[in-house]
């Protein structure tokens, strides 16, 4: 029988990106991140050092994937704006290359 369990929501976290390296744990963790996170929370959920965690995430910020809230201590989101920026120009060049 099929699964009917609701597919709505970002996937679980367990075990979500063991097999990558940290830098794409935390982009997978930013990209299920739904809410401003610290980077601490971060870094549990990539199982990666803190320090780290925040040395990606600034260069994150800078690329424009999280925005960073200041604040003590400062948490980062998924920057849905940019998302929505990239899908369209996936989609822009798709329709270019079908001309």
């Amino acid at each position: 029988m099929p699964d009917t369990a609701s597919t709505d929501g970002p996937p679980s976290f367990e075990d979500q990106f063991s097999e990558d390296d940290v830098e794409l744990r935390i982009y997978g963790t930013i990209l299920q991140t739904r809410e401003p996170t610290t980077a601490s929370a971060i870094a549990e959920r990539a199982e990666c050092d803190p320090k780290t965690a925040r040395k990606y995430l600034s260069w994150f910020g800078e690329l424009g994937i999280v925005i960073r809230h200041d604040g003590h201590p400062a948490t980062y989101e998924r920057n849905n704006a940019y998302f929505e920026w990239r899908r369209i120009n996936q989609l822009v060049a798709t329709d270019k290359g079908t001309q």
